[in-house]
Protein backbone atom coordinates (compact mmCIF):
# COMPACT_ATOMS: atom_id res chain seq x y z
CA UNK A 1 0.00 0.00 0.00
CA UNK A 2 1.83 3.43 -1.16
CA UNK A 3 2.55 5.97 1.28
CA UNK A 4 0.24 8.53 1.01
CA UNK A 5 0.47 11.04 4.02
CA UNK A 6 3.46 13.25 3.21
CA UNK A 7 2.28 15.63 0.86
CA UNK A 8 4.49 18.85 0.23
CA UNK A 9 3.79 22.06 -0.97
CA UNK A 10 5.44 24.44 -2.82
CA UNK A 11 6.81 27.27 -0.90
CA UNK A 12 5.98 30.97 -2.11
CA UNK A 13 9.81 31.40 -3.56
CA UNK A 14 8.56 28.28 -5.93
CA UNK A 15 5.82 29.77 -6.81
CA UNK A 16 7.12 32.58 -7.71
CA UNK A 17 9.72 31.09 -9.41
CA UNK A 18 6.78 28.99 -11.74
CA UNK A 19 4.65 32.56 -12.53
CA UNK A 20 7.60 33.67 -13.61
CA UNK A 21 8.65 31.14 -16.26
CA UNK A 22 5.10 30.55 -16.97
CA UNK A 23 4.69 34.17 -19.08
CA UNK A 24 1.13 33.89 -18.02
CA UNK A 25 0.49 31.07 -20.64
CA UNK A 26 0.15 27.23 -20.02
CA UNK A 27 2.99 25.05 -19.98
CA UNK A 28 2.06 22.51 -22.19
CA UNK A 29 3.77 24.07 -25.90
CA UNK A 30 0.35 22.13 -27.70
CA UNK A 31 -1.97 24.42 -25.78
CA UNK A 32 0.04 27.93 -24.95
CA UNK A 33 -3.24 28.97 -23.07
CA UNK A 34 -3.12 32.43 -22.06
CA UNK A 35 -3.84 32.06 -18.44
CA UNK A 36 -5.17 35.74 -17.23
CA UNK A 37 -7.45 36.86 -19.81
CA UNK A 38 -8.07 40.53 -19.71
CA UNK A 39 -12.00 40.49 -20.48
CA UNK A 40 -12.75 37.74 -17.17
CA UNK A 41 -12.64 38.46 -13.74
CA UNK A 42 -10.77 35.14 -13.27
CA UNK A 43 -7.42 33.04 -14.12
CA UNK A 44 -7.25 29.66 -15.60
CA UNK A 45 -3.78 28.56 -14.15
CA UNK A 46 -3.08 25.79 -12.05
CA UNK A 47 0.35 24.66 -10.60
CA UNK A 48 0.53 21.19 -11.59
CA UNK A 49 2.96 18.44 -10.27
CA UNK A 50 5.02 16.19 -12.74
CA UNK A 51 5.95 13.21 -9.90
CA UNK A 52 2.75 14.50 -7.78
CA UNK A 53 2.99 15.36 -4.09
CA UNK A 54 1.39 12.00 -2.99
CA UNK A 55 2.74 9.01 -3.71
CA UNK A 56 -0.69 7.69 -4.48
CA UNK A 57 -1.07 10.68 -7.78
CA UNK A 58 -1.00 10.25 -10.78
CA UNK A 59 2.64 8.88 -12.21
CA UNK A 60 3.22 8.20 -8.62
CA UNK A 61 6.74 7.15 -7.10
CA UNK A 62 7.21 6.31 -3.58
CA UNK A 63 8.91 8.57 -1.29
CA UNK A 64 11.87 6.08 -1.01
CA UNK A 65 12.59 7.00 -4.73
CA UNK A 66 12.00 10.89 -4.12
CA UNK A 67 11.38 12.58 -1.06
CA UNK A 68 8.45 15.21 0.00
CA UNK A 69 10.69 18.20 -0.58
CA UNK A 70 12.06 17.58 -4.01
CA UNK A 71 8.15 17.22 -5.04
CA UNK A 72 7.44 20.97 -4.05
CA UNK A 73 10.75 21.76 -5.67
CA UNK A 74 10.05 24.48 -8.72
CA UNK A 75 11.39 21.95 -10.85
CA UNK A 76 8.98 19.19 -10.29
CA UNK A 77 6.65 21.86 -11.34
CA UNK A 78 4.72 23.37 -13.97
CA UNK A 79 1.95 26.10 -14.71
CA UNK A 80 -1.26 24.28 -17.28
CA UNK A 81 -4.06 25.62 -17.72
CA UNK A 82 -7.02 24.04 -15.81
CA UNK A 83 -7.72 21.89 -19.40
CA UNK A 84 -4.70 20.28 -19.83
CA UNK A 85 -3.87 19.93 -16.14
CA UNK A 86 -7.05 18.06 -15.94
CA UNK A 87 -6.24 16.32 -18.76
CA UNK A 88 -3.02 15.12 -17.95
CA UNK A 89 -3.83 14.05 -14.28
CA UNK A 90 -6.73 11.60 -15.89
CA UNK A 91 -4.92 10.25 -18.17
CA UNK A 92 -1.58 9.49 -16.84
CA UNK A 93 -0.11 6.57 -19.20
CA UNK A 94 0.33 9.52 -21.80
CA UNK A 95 2.14 11.42 -19.64
CA UNK A 96 4.89 9.69 -17.76
CA UNK A 97 6.77 11.68 -15.43
CA UNK A 98 10.14 10.97 -17.23
CA UNK A 99 9.89 11.47 -20.74
CA UNK A 100 6.04 12.93 -20.88
CA UNK A 101 5.34 15.78 -18.75
CA UNK A 102 8.94 16.40 -17.41
CA UNK A 103 10.19 17.43 -21.06
CA UNK A 104 6.86 20.15 -21.01
CA UNK A 105 8.54 21.97 -18.02
CA UNK A 106 11.72 22.10 -20.22
CA UNK A 107 10.06 22.60 -23.83
CA UNK A 108 11.40 25.85 -25.23
CA UNK A 109 8.48 28.60 -25.83
CA UNK A 110 8.95 28.79 -29.49
CA UNK A 111 7.55 25.13 -30.48
CA UNK A 112 3.88 26.92 -30.38
CA UNK A 113 2.83 30.34 -30.19
CA UNK A 114 0.53 31.90 -27.68
CA UNK A 115 -1.88 31.97 -30.64
CA UNK A 116 -2.40 28.61 -31.65
CA UNK A 117 -5.17 26.24 -31.00
CA UNK A 118 -5.08 24.74 -27.64
CA UNK A 119 -4.92 21.00 -27.83
CA UNK A 120 -6.75 21.42 -24.46
CA UNK A 121 -8.80 23.79 -25.04
CA UNK A 122 -12.75 23.17 -24.13
CA UNK A 123 -14.64 21.57 -26.95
Amino acid sequence: MADTSCRVNPDANSRRHLWGDSGGYCGNPKCRTYLFPDDLDVDFAELAHIIPASPAGPRGVPLSDVPAEARAHHRNLIVLCANCHTTIDKAPDPYPAVGGVGPLRDAPLEQASPSDPGECEAQ
